[in-house]
């Protein structure tokens, strides 16, 4: 069945890619004219855009190694933060934000391959010619309900005039798992619990002879010390990008392959304890992509762009988020990975082995199939009109995932033993739970979804005089479909855009976008978006004739508003209705189930609306020094909140969605870069700085007691919590301190500060404390290029501030409640009467309320520098090969997240939950062009 729906694509990808080939014609040189993307197929020459956009190049992208596109845009594009996401390498998206959060809600910007709604992650690398990054009112406002939070704009790579060339490179990586948490041993563990027993007043569970046997090893099945770090996860794991294209063309036709092979081996230890099947993290993916180019007459050309891919995924029967807490949670002290007998250990208290639920409980094989494909084709209509031209372009994408999968049960054995005073084992039982059943394979359908889309543009250029103009009128149709119910989104948009140019040094634009969508209520669901902006090229101005600093300066403005169809639930203009109480009807009392009214139907919904300002200069000096500066407000109005803090909690139903929510975003952005060549070297530096603080204006808070409590006022996801002010000495202390309302405490549990004065400690004392753990507010990156004869070295520090950390981690930073394990860490830097100038509370078993929340004690400043690349190269010399069938060739060593400096030490800033580690990884690599 896979066969059947893959194959075709690829060899239909191949047929037109070896036709584009074949029928080639002479090489022509051309000179095409730099364009800056201004969003909805609109490129302008760089000269005269008047959006604030940044541009990451294939160069930048390709300086990375990683194996998810998405993965390679860390400290890249003016406005772009891109933030790493625990998991597997191959698996996991970074998250992405375009200038703040501008709401409560989802803030990723939309992503356009070659115009059409698309994963980035699909794509390979190599095949991406440019990212454009959309920012302000002029570009984003062309795209309606979609714009509001920033678009991507990808570009895939075409063929290019001239002789064929053929590019083969290959990357072999070896990855190196960093900041694995360390959880202490056996006997430290029993130690910890007794003490912690102790401290809440309890008897003690483990015996000194118990703690000794943990210590001695003497009786494994019964007092064992496993570290299951160790016993499932390997330091290293491996990954190897194979990569071959081939572009080139004539007039007529031009073509571009792509074919890109991956694979990746992850950090699981234990597939070989059942031999029967691999229980290993293990993928591989297949993409082949064939961009065709052909000029069917003078006037008219034709493009045909074709993606597809296939991948394979292999994983543990049990899920990967099953796994990682029972890593996490289970003390080396709960019972042996296998007993003596050769069954899997177990235990009343601890059930579930982490290695026998990754080695012995089957395995799951993800098969994806995706196709993405779409045309245009582009008519010239001088004949007709004078600057007149017309472009059709139809997108159709499909994708599905198939599952095969095996699951079984294991048998576990527990084993109960006393230890003597003399040391040695009594009274041992040993008992057998479960059976071990026989494989049951399945298979199923996963995801699916498909995306037709379809654009018309026509579009007039005129120019008199010094005056030129351009104006387009365009339309798209959208529609993705998924699964399940409401899954289906249908969008028509139309626009009208206009570019003015007077004097090659004053331009202006003027866009009128309406937009309907499904999503919203029948009747409401067109909105209307307009865009101002302006460009002053002063550099073009006669008094700058004599300036022999400044080769080009610009000074933007723009103003805009743009919109956002997100909805917290579907259809929430209905009444909707649930099941209620019982009531007794008809002349036999019988009891029937009735009916309630649940959440009260929104009216007037709407849209997002983002009223968006920006003021921008650019410039380039001396030949060498480029600089960049942007400075921008967005007020973000009709966001959805919940009415329940403006109507009484007497109302007997739960109160609407509102649009009434508002929030201020402002920022700036700095980029400055500097090339340049001494003799034989060259050189290149560069710097990016993005400010950006979201503050929430209004959000139907209600009445709060006071000032400090009031989220309205403070930023987009700011942490509150409460203000620590020590640990408690002793009963003296504890008495002379407020009342202690959140739960019973003792000494060695947190003090906080009693921030109303009203001697007590209770929820109205918490505060805003640190800043958000969702997104920084500042993001920047340096990264720096010298090259001398071709030996060659380039890095990229990439790094975050007013970013906090909230150490909630279960085993790691909160230890031992519900029977958990507890960290190496945490118990070096616990409280004790011995220590009371500690970074942790005391130890304790129980709940505590007092301790296990969002307080002070637990904040991080979340900040960090990370060196995301750096390589060492060096690119052949022209007279080594020189008569040879290779025109180009690089070797390079490669680095990539070597190291990061911030504040955590023991954990990664980008994952410090319950998650697979993060990763280092060297790479050596060659690329090579015929």
């Amino acid at each position: 069945m896979k066969k059947k729906y893959s194959l075709p694509l690829f060899v239909i990808a191949l047929i037109v890619s070896l036709n584009g080939y074949a029928i080639a014609q002479q090489p022509i040189d051309t000179n095409e004219e730099v364009l800056v993307e201004q969003g909805n197929r609109i490129a302008l020459p760089k000269q005269e855009s008047t959006a604030a956009t940044s541009i990451i190049t294939s160069e930048e992208i390709m300086k990375s190694s990683a194996l998810n596109t998405t993965n390679t845009l860390y400290g890249r594009g003016l406005g772009l933060t891109s933030l790493q996401n625990d998991g597997l390498e191959y698996g996991v998206n970074t998250t992405f934000n375009i200038r703040g959060m501008g709401s409560f809600y989802s803030n990723n910007p939309l992503v356009l391959v070659d115009g059409f709604e698309r994963p980035l992650s699909s794509l390979a690398k190599e095949e991406i010619e440019s990212i454009t990054v959309l920012k302000d009112a002029p570009a984003l406002s062309l795209y309606g309900y979609r714009g509001s939070n920033g678009v991507l704009l990808v570009k895939t790579k075409t063929g290019v005039i001239g002789k064929t060339n053929i590019v083969v490179s290959y990357d072999q990586a070896s990855l190196q798992m960093r900041r694995k948490p360390q959880f202490v041993d056996a006997q430290t563990y029993a130690l910890s619990v007794n003490e912690a027993l102790t401290n809440d007043g309890l008897s003690s569970r483990y015996s000194a002879g118990q703690i000794e046997a943990f210590k001695s090893g003497l009786y494994p099945d019964y007092y064992p010390n496993v570290n299951w770090m160790d016993e499932i996860l390997k330091d290293n794991a491996m990954s190897n990008n194979f990569n071959i294209n081939i572009n080139g063309g004539s007039k007529v036709v031009r073509y571009y392959t792509n074919i890109n092979l991956q694979n990746h081996d992850s950090y699981v230890k234990p597939e070989n304890i059942v031999s029967s099947f691999s229980s290993q993290y293990k993928y591989s993916k297949l993409n082949i992509r064939t961009n065709l180019d052909v000029q069917l007459s003078n006037t008219t050309n034709f493009s045909v762009k074709l993606l597809g891919f296939i991948s394979e995924t292999n994983r543990p029967g049990t899920q990967p988020g099953d796994i990682m807490p029972r890593i996490y949670n289970t003390p080396a002290a709960a019972f042996p990975v296998k007993t003596s007998t050769g069954e899997w250990g177990g235990s009343d208290t601890w059930t579930n082995n982490p290695v026998a639920m990754m080695a012995a409980r089957g395995y799951g094989k993800a098969n994806q199939r995706t196709l993405l494909a779409d045309w245009t084709l582009q008519q010239d209509l001088a004949d007709l009109v004078k600057g007149l031209k017309a472009e059709v372009s139809v997108g159709f994408d499909n994708s599905a995932d198939y599952w095969e999968s095996m699951s079984q049960n294991y048998r576990y054995q527990k084993n109960t033993a006393q230890i003597n005073t003399d040391g040695t084992l009594s009274n041992p039982v040993s008992t057998l739970v479960g059976s071990n059943t026989s494989p049951n394979y399945s298979s199923s359908l996963g995801s699916q979804w498909r995306n037709f889309a379809a654009f018309a543009k026509l579009q007039y250029d005129k120019k008199r005089d010094n005056v030129t103009s351009s104006s387009t009128l365009m339309f798209q149709h959208d529609q993705y479909v998924g699964n399940g119910q409401f899954s289906t989104s249908n969008r028509q948009r139309i626009n009208a855009y206009t570019h003015l140019g007077l004097s090659n040094k004053y331009y202006v634009d003027l866009s009128l976008t309406a937009h309907g969508s499904n999503r919203l209520e029948p009747g409401r669901n067109i909105g209307l978006f307009p865009a101002i902006s302006s460009a002053w090229v002063i550099s073009n101005e006669s008094f700058m004739n004599e300036n022999s600093l400044i080769d080009y300066l610009k000074l933007r403005a723009s103003f805009g508003i743009v919109g956002n169809d997100y909805t917290t639930a579907n259809e929430l203009f209905k009444q909707t209705y649930g099941n209620g109480g019982s009531y007794f009807f008809t002349d036999n009392y019988t009891s029937t189930a009735g009916m309630s009214e649940l959440r009260l139907a929104t009216t007037g919904l709407t849209y997002e609306k983002s009223h968006k300002a920006n003021l921008g200069i650019e410039g380039r000096f001396w030949n060498m020094l480029e600089v960049v500066a942007e400075l921008y407000y967005d007020r973000r109005t009709d966001i959805l909140v919940s009415t329940s803090g403006t109507v009484s909690s007497v109302l007997g139903a739960t109160p609407s969605m509102s649009n009434d929510g508002i929030i201020d975003t402002k920022g700036v952005e700095i980029g400055v870069s500097l090339t340049n060549s001494i003799g034989d070297i060259t050189y290149a530096i560069g710097t990016q700085f993005t400010y950006a603080n979201s503050t929430i204006i209004n959000r139907n808070e209600g009445f709060v007691p006071f000032e400090y409590l009031m989220q309205t006022g403070k930023s987009v996801n700011q942490l509150f919590g409460y203000e620590a002010i020590g640990f408690f000495k002793d009963q003296a202390d504890i008495q002379s301190s407020p009342v202690q309302l959140l739960s019973t405490v003792v000494p060695g549990d947190i003090k906080f500060k009693d921030q109303n004065n009203d001697n007590r400690i209770n929820e109205q004392d918490r505060k805003a404390i640190g800043y958000n753990t969702v997104s920084p507010e500042i993001y920047f990156s340096v990264n720096f290029n010298l090259e001398y004869k071709g030996i060659g070295v380039d890095a990229n520090f990439q790094g975050v501030g007013n970013y906090s950390a909230v150490l909630n981690t279960s085993s790691m930073f909160w230890p031992l409640r519900n029977n958990t394990n507890i960290s190496n860490y945490y118990y070096e830097n616990r409280w004790t009467p011995d220590n009371q100038d500690a970074l942790f509370p005391r130890l304790s078993t129980l709940q505590n309320d007092n301790n296990y929340n969002v307080n002070t004690i637990w904040l991080r400043d979340r900040s960090f520098v990370k060196l995301r690349t750096l390589e060492v190269y060096y690119k052949v010399a022209e007279d080594l090969i020189a008569g040879t069938f290779i025109s180009n060739a690089k070797l390079y060593l490669r680095g990539m997240n070597l190291f990061s400096l911030d504040n955590l030490k023991v954990v990664d800033p980008e994952s410090y939950g319950v998650a697979l580690p993060l990763s280092a990884s060297f790479h050596v690599g060659v690329n090579v062009t015929f």
